[in-house]
């Protein structure tokens, strides 16, 4: 059950992350946060079919995901790690979300949130 539960925060951080990186890749974030919604509907669907329960948004995630994304645009990079030695852990800790295990989804430059969730699930 520790399993399921440390993977389905995994997994928020993850669609966190993606929401916000679809902002830097120039949405508005009304476009942005409709992308966000259609991505975790997606991801729930596909987790549907495996077996797995639904992702539900978390908002000190989010805060971990917007602070990373406010951080790339302002020091211009698009890293896992910032240039000054900041990791996506730091964000995470940062924001108050306590965690075992946790990971890191990057995407730019897809056209929507269609493209971008096959990518992601390829």
């Amino acid at each position: 059950m520790k399993v399921v539960k440390t993977k389905t925060k995994l997994i928020k951080f993850i669609v966190g992350t993606v929401f916000l990186t679809l902002i830097l890749a120039n949405f508005s974030y009304a476009q942005a946060a409709y992308s966000a919604g259609i991505l975790v509907s997606m991801t729930n669907s596909a987790r549907t079919r495996n077996g797995l329960g639904a992702l539900t948004v978390n908002a000190k995630l989010t805060s971990a995901a917007t602070a990373k994304a406010q951080d790339m645009l302002a020091n211009q990079y698009f890293a896992h790690t910032s240039p000054q030695g900041k990791t996506p852990w730091d964000f995470i800790k940062g924001a108050g979300y306590n965690y075992s295990y946790a990971g890191e989804n990057l995407a730019i430059g897809y056209t929507d949130a269609n493209e971008l969730f096959n990518a992601w699930m390829a």
